[in-house]
């Protein structure tokens, strides 16, 4: 499998700051808050469907269920890890932001986390395989 977890953390972190930034503009210019579930799905479903859609350019062939398995797993893991630094940088510039998680409490926090990693896992699964496939139909429609 060619996909590059360093790459997929790059496509992540600025897919995250690009919303956090037009959130901000939108914000202060119209009023609009964006959806809070967007900043959770948006970033993950744009790495996953890249690094699909450049394993099927470098390789012609779709991704396999268990290799799909095995890129959600371990990306799953690596977003956990950057929003878990993003998380310490807030608690550093804004010392009342883990009062946030005071209003739901432990177990609430905890089953919230539990239900963004479900999203995050089947996220990354679907969405590389649907790049690779995607990418393999458009290239089939040009050749033919």
């Amino acid at each position: 499998m060619t996909i590059k977890l360093g790459r997929y953390a790059v496509t992540y972190v600025l897919c995250v700051l690009a919303l956090m930034a037009l959130a901000v503009i939108l914000d202060i210019a119209a009023g609009i808050e964006l959806p809070s579930g967007l900043s959770t799905v948006l970033p993950v479903l744009v790495a996953a469907l890249l690094e699909g859609q450049r394993h099927a350019r470098l390789t012609g062939e779709e991704i396999s269920k268990s290799d799909a398995w095995k890129f959600a797993r371990q990306t799953t893991l690596l977003v956990v890890g950057i929003n878990l630094l993003f998380i310490a940088i807030f608690v550093l510039v804004v010392p009342d932001f883990l009062a946030v998680f005071a209003i739901i409490g432990p177990v609430g926090a905890l089953i919230l986390a539990t239900i963004l990693l479900v999203i995050v896992l089947l996220t990354n699964r679907f969405f590389v395989s649907k790049g690779a496939s995607g990418e393999l139909k458009s290239r089939n429609k040009q050749q033919g």
